[in-house]
């Protein structure tokens, strides 16, 4: 088990330094393994690799450090995911979810597996856990969730519920070097087809 894992990870490497390598030169490669080929292809801003267990296409998508990452496997099953170091929102990320006034979005993941979509949202805001807790504990109550999970203290809170196919969670901590600011990760997710 060990010695798969380091030949899984030696593997990774090599995929990771030819990706780079390619990334800047453009060209195409193929790589040899026990368990099969692995076709890997640069354009612009795009990087593909290619097994006979599926595809995945990795893209830089412009100057707010965002990258996207497409695949699909064997049974074509398809993957989706964005990251963002952009200020701004996904663009289809729920209107219903709040987010505090002030509040600096630092980055972002959109996934979807299969039509099930997800958004992680970090951002910091200069607020009280007070507030911050009545803001988001008030939207799961007006929205309906149920299986509310409720914790909060002065420098740490912690909120979850469900409503029908959606989950929603936020965790927030007081900024170590600022004590007026809270650092927050929220998750919010629905499954396909609903």
């Amino acid at each position: 088990m060990l010695k798969t894992r380091i030949n899984n990870l030696a593997r990774f490497t090599i995929v990771i330094g030819l990706l780079l390598l390619m990334s800047a030169c453009g060209q195409s490669a193929t790589i040899k393994t026990n368990d099969g080929n692995i076709e890997v292809s640069s354009s612009g801003n795009e990087v593909k690799l290619t097994t006979d267990k599926g595809a995945s296409t990795v893209m830089s998508e412009g100057d707010d450090g965002s990258v996207s990452m497409e695949t699909t496997d064997e049974n074509g099953k398809s993957q989706s995911t964005q990251f963002s170091e952009s200020k701004e929102l996904p663009k289809d990320f729920p209107e219903s979810v709040p987010l505090p006034d002030g509040a600096n979005v630092t980055g972002s993941i959109k996934n979807i597996v299969d039509g099930a979509e997800s958004f992680i949202i970090t951002f910091d805001v200069e607020m009280t856990s007070d507030e911050l807790h009545k803001l988001y504990a008030d939207y799961l109550k007006k929205e309906g969730f149920t299986d509310v999970f409720d914790m909060a203290q002065s420098d740490v809170l912690m909120l979850s519920g469900k409503l029908d196919s959606t989950s929603f969670s936020i965790t927030a901590s007081q900024n170590t070097e600022d004590n007026s600011r809270f650092d927050a990760v929220l998750t919010w997710t629905e499954e396909a087809g609903k």
